[in-house]
């Protein structure tokens, strides 16, 4: 494995990181406010997460060999996510 599959890795991990991080502080805010919106951006975080972490544990185990459908498949999948996060922030 070279330095850039190992770039790649890190920093997956540490976006997902960060997005799991995002989600239990809108899950909290929901708890503490119970506003609606705020399930609605911790639903959008989780499946920002999903489509990073799906992206790169598919692209890893197959070698990118089709990475034009890979990434049109995370780009896709991330903006239902960022949808999800507008409406939390302009819905209602």
């Amino acid at each position: 494995m070279d330095t850039l599959w190992i770039a790649y890795i890190l920093s997956a991990g540490f976006l997902a990181a960060a997005g799991l991080a995002m989600v239990g502080a809108a899950v909290r805010a929901y708890f503490e406010t119970e506003r609606e919106e705020m399930i609605y951006l911790s639903i959008g975080f989780s499946v920002v997460v999903a489509s990073v972490l799906a992206t790169t544990i598919v692209g890893i185990t197959r070698e990118f060999q089709s990475p034009r459908f890979l990434f049109t498949v995370q780009y896709a999948v991330m903006t239902v996510g960022f949808l999800f996060i507008l409406y939390s922030i302009w819905g209602e």
